[in-house]
């Protein structure tokens, strides 16, 4: 469709500087790694980021294969209450908005 797309890196650091160094217009990833990204590299004043979903996807927690199966059942419960209570999402909202 006309669009030229540069997938010669996996490095999200990379690609963002691209796009601040005028080597790209757009940069589509993740909110908490791409915010993340954005605060640690001091890039907030050089970067807008548009608030539109482009697609919903499952966020995963991952366990070593040496974590005991008791523990990683814990993680989970405590994960599921977490979300229950609503404190997943408010832990969610304020990691993203960096505070």
């Amino acid at each position: 469709m006309g669009l030229k797309v540069d997938d010669s890196t996996g490095d999200n650091l990379v690609n963002l500087k691209k796009i601040v160094a005028g080597h790209g217009r757009i940069f589509y990833m993740n909110d908490l790694t791409l915010n993340w990204l954005v605060r640690e590299n001091g890039l907030d004043d050089k970067v807008r980021i548009l608030p539109s979903v482009m697609r919903e996807e499952p966020v995963f927690f991952w366990v070593g294969r040496k974590t005991p199966a008791a523990s990683a059942h814990l993680v989970d419960q405590a994960l599921w209450r977490l979300k229950a209570s609503g404190e997943l999402a408010r832990i969610y909202r304020r990691w993203a908005a960096g505070r």
